[in-house]
């Protein structure tokens, strides 16, 4: 499975972690920083928005905002079902205790 719900389905499914270079590639992420240069890096970002005309800017923001509500709302009622139903199995019970277990998070 390559490409866009093909890799969502496999990372979702899978638990996998994605490192930071797959996940610029993926498209998830724009931008990695520097270690220790992430604050400065943002404040730089920050500043050119600020630096921009706030309507197109707000207005930008907004369409785009606007298309990722859409597109949650076609999945947001049965994927909160399904979370739910899977949630209270024994088999998730299981896992979230063993993954506890190996982070050592459990008490």
């Amino acid at each position: 499975m390559v490409g866009g719900a093909g890799r969502a389905k496999r990372y979702l499914m899978t638990g996998d972690l994605i490192a930071a270079p797959d996940a610029r590639a993926f498209g998830l992420i724009d931008e990695l920083a520097v270690a220790g240069q992430a604050l400065a890096d943002a404040q730089r970002f920050a500043a050119r928005l600020v630096a921009l005309p706030r309507g197109a800017v707000r207005g930008t923001k907004a369409s785009v905002n606007k298309l990722l509500r859409e597109a949650a709302n076609l999945v947001l009622d049965t994927s909160l079902a399904l979370e739910k139903e899977t949630m209270g199995a024994e088999a998730h019970r299981h896992l979230v205790e063993t993954f506890l277990q190996q982070s050592g998070s459990a008490r």
